[in-house]
């Protein structure tokens, strides 16, 4: 569903426009700015609230400042076909 069923319209907007210019990249990139403007609330929590505050957080999501971050995220294909390779290598 790439976003559409949890977060804001304006994000989800912002996603799907680059989604279409540029693929798969921009999916991983907003994830990880997701987490990387969670990070220092998710290091402290436990685990019942970490799921907690997954729950919550398309609710107090700033659509712009997510996709700010994300657009800062260095993250290239050669990156991508990495992880996948050593994901793929982990699960067999």
């Amino acid at each position: 569903t790439v976003y559409t069923s949890s977060f804001k319209f304006d994000l989800v907007t912002r996603v799907w426009d680059c989604f279409l210019a540029e693929g798969w990249k921009i999916v991983y990139r907003v994830m990880l700015a997701l987490l990387q403007n969670s990070q220092s609330t998710l290091l402290v929590l436990g685990f019942e609230d970490i799921l907690a505050h997954f729950r919550d957080l398309p609710k107090s999501t700033d659509g712009n400042a997510i996709i700010e971050i994300a657009l800062r995220i260095p993250l290239r294909r050669r990156h991508l076909a990495k992880y996948g390779k050593e994901y793929a290598r982990q699960a067999n």
